[in-house]
């Protein structure tokens, strides 16, 4: 049997927009802290930590203050591409992800 591992808040809200990211739901900018505040039910230090986690990992990109941070053009898959690009993202979950620009069709 595996052993429960425990998110705190931050890493679970990370876990949701990475996944959100990965699916395709979140695309372009990601919403404002406010309105992933109301949203997601949790506090604003809770979401900007999470974010920055994101940015950490190359998902999200700081566009400056006030302004809706980025999410990066490159596509998250769990098959390799062909460009040489590749890199594991931290998960809390079992599955890697590898990160990748071109040769894969998605993009």
């Amino acid at each position: 049997m595996n052993p429960i591992t425990v998110l705190s808040a931050v890493e679970q809200v990370a876990e949701h927009l990475r996944a959100e990211v990965l699916r395709g739901g979140l695309s372009g900018k990601m919403p404002g802290v406010n309105p992933l505040v109301a949203e997601l039910g949790v506090g604003h230090k809770t979401v900007n930590a999470a974010l920055r986690m994101l940015e950490n990992e190359g998902i999200l990109v700081n566009q400056g203050r006030g302004a809706q941070r980025k999410i990066a053009r490159k596509h998250y898959c769990d098959t390799p591409c062909k460009s040489t690009i590749h890199g594991s993202l931290s998960t809390t979950s079992s599955s890697e992800y590898k990160l990748g620009i071109g040769g894969c069709g998605t993009c």
